[in-house]
C-alpha cells in the first residue's frame, strides 16, 4: 500500500496544479511549493504546543476569520503558511501574476484541503523544517510575543488584559531588513524620537505579512514604551485589548477610513484612541 503524505499531496496535487494552470513556469512553481512546504513544516513543528500555536496564529487570525469555509485554526494556518508565503506574495504584489480573486481561490482551496486533515497527527509525522521560521520568535521579540500571548490565552470576559510589563533593558535589535514599508520606517523614527506615541495601521497585514517583520516592528514600538493600534487590537507593554467580534481587515486604502465609525466590541481606551486617530486620518466633511 502506498501512503501519501498530506503535505506532499497538497503541494503536488493542489497548489502545484493550481499554479501550473496559471501558466507559471516550472522554476516558479518549485520555488513557491518549496517555500510553502518550509512554512507548513515550520508551523507544524510547533503545532502540538498549544500556547505557542495560539500565540503564533493570532498574528493572522483577523484575516483568516473572514475566509470561507470557516475553521478557526485551519484558516489561520493557511493564511500564515500559504497565503503569506513570500513567494506567493511576490507573484501577487510585485509581479502581478496572481490577481486578488486567484489569491482568494488559492487560499480557500487550501482551507478546504487542510480542514480534512488531522493536524495534530500530521504534526507528529511531519518532517523537521529545512529552516524553522517561527521557533526563535519568542526569544528575539520578547515584548511583542508576550503581548500576543496575553491576548491569545485570555479567557477574560472583557476584551482587555493587563499584565506585568516585560523588561525593556534588552540587547539592541538588528536593523529591519529590506521589504518594510518606508512609511512604517518613518513612523518608527518618529516614535524613537518621541515625536509620536503610537503606530497606527488598519490591521496587522498593513504592517507586514512577514511574521518576522511584523513582530520586529511591534517590538520596536513596545521597547520605546509606545502603543500599536489597529482597528482590532490595542497593544502596549503591560496592557492589550482586542475587538470582539473582529472586523475584516481593509483590502484597500480607501476602506480604512470608513471603519472608524464602527465602535462595536471595543474597550474604552481602544475606542478613545481610535476616536482621536480619526481626527487626523479622516478628512472633515
Amino acid at each position: 500500500m502506498i501512503i501519501t503524505h498530506p503535505i506532499s499531496t497538497y503541494l503536488n496535487e493542489q497548489l502545484g496544479v493550481f499554479l501550473q494552470s496559471k501558466d507559471l513556469n516550472e522554476e516558479t512553481v518549485t520555488a513557491v511549493t518549496n517555500d510553502v512546504e518550509n512554512r507548513l513544516t515550520s508551523l507544524l513543528s510547533h503545532w502540538n504546543d498549544a500556547k505557542f500555536r495560539s500565540t503564533l496564529l493570532l498574528t493572522v487570525l483577523e484575516e483568516g476569520t473572514f475566509y470561507m469555509p470557516y475553521h478557526k485554526e485551519v484558516n489561520a494556518l493557511v493564511v500564515l503558511a500559504v497565503r503569506n508565503s513570500d513567494q506567493i506574495q511576490h507573484l501577487h504584489s510585485e509581479l502581478k501574476l496572481l490577481d486578488d480573486s486567484e489569491i482568494r481561490t488559492l487560499t480557500s482551496q487550501a482551507i478546504e484541503y487542510f480542514a480534512t486533515v488531522d493536524l495534530a497527527e500530521l504534526a507528529r509525522q511531519a518532517d523537521q523544517p529545512a529552516q524553522d521560521l517561527f521557533g526563535s520568535l519568542p526569544s528575539r521579540y520578547p515584548l511583542a510575543w508576550e503581548a500576543f500571548q496575553q491576548i491569545a490565552l485570555s479567557t477574560m470576559k472583557y476584551q482587555y488584559v493587563t499584565y506585568t510589563p516585560t523588561a525593556t533593558d534588552l540587547p539592541d535589535l538588528p536593523a529591519l531588513e529590506s521589504g518594510v514599508d518606508s512609511q512604517i520606517l518613518d513612523d518608527l523614527t518618529q516614535i524613537q524620537n518621541g515625536e509620536i506615541s503610537f503606530l497606527f495601521r488598519d490591521s496587522f497585514k498593513w504592517i507586514s505579512r512577514d511574521t518576522d517583520h511584523l513582530l520586529h516592528v511591534i517590538e520596536l514600538v513596545l521597547r520605546a514604551n509606545k502603543t500599536v493600534i489597529t482597528h482590532n487590537y490595542y497593544i502596549s507593554n503591560g496592557t492589550v485589548a482586542y475587538r470582539k467580534p473582529l472586523m475584516k481587515p481593509a483590502s484597500k486604502q480607501s476602506d480604512i477610513a470608513k471603519k472608524f465609525d464602527n465602535k462595536k466590541g471595543l474597550w474604552n481606551r481602544h475606542k478613545d484612541s481610535l476616536r482621536l486617530l480619526k481626527k487626523y486620518i479622516v478628512p472633515a466633511e
